[in-house]
């Protein structure tokens, strides 16, 4: 519960402080372009045109927050997942729904990774192509997503499992008060 808690409070920090800030910062360097890692699918030739719309500067900017701001957000929202589904899933059974659940926001935040470092590297070296990298980079952020949104999920099917098992515990109990009058 103390890691949950913890994890929450980042994430929330994160949420409420720390995205709004790098947004608006990155709207100041990089203008009002749709960053790969914002889409749920593109092309090695729209990474191209994003990279030649962002300039030198932009891409500077745009690898300089892959390697600071995207080193962290990935931790802290797969640390606050993970907790989560953990703590709500905790009791249930069979246990390898727990097991199984765990891995979703450990894979998004590979594949974050995964993107983070596929499209530094295209703007690392752009004008020159790396179309092998760019072909992937794709796939990474479509499974990035994947996960995240299968987080969610657990996490909200985790939350309604929580919410049915209390609602059915007070009948239970308001049923067996009725009863002993």
């Amino acid at each position: 519960m103390k890691r949950f808690i913890i994890a929450a409070i980042l994430f929330l920090l994160f949420l409420t402080l720390v995205l709004p800030a790098v947004s608006q910062a990155g709207q100041q360097h990089m203008g009002s372009a749709v960053l790969p890692d914002t889409r749920l699918y593109y092309s090695a030739d729209d990474v191209y045109g994003i990279a030649e719309t962002l300039g030198e500067t932009g891409r500077s900017y745009y690898v300089r927050q892959r390697i600071t701001f995207d080193l962290v957000w990935p931790m802290v929202y797969a640390w606050f997942f993970y907790t989560a589904i953990m703590l709500l899933f905790q009791n249930i059974q069979p246990k390898s729904i727990s097991n199984t659940l765990r891995w979703f926001p450990i894979f998004a935040f590979i594949f974050d990774y995964l993107e983070n470092g596929l499209a530094s590297l295209v703007m690392l070296t752009y004008p020159e192509k790396l179309d092998t990298l760019a072909r992937w980079l794709p796939f990474t952020t479509l499974l990035k997503w994947c996960f995240v949104g299968l987080s969610a999920i657990s996490l909200v099917s985790g939350l309604l499992i929580l919410f049915i098992r209390y609602s059915r515990n007070r009948e239970k109990e308001k049923w067996a008060k009725e009863n002993q009058e």
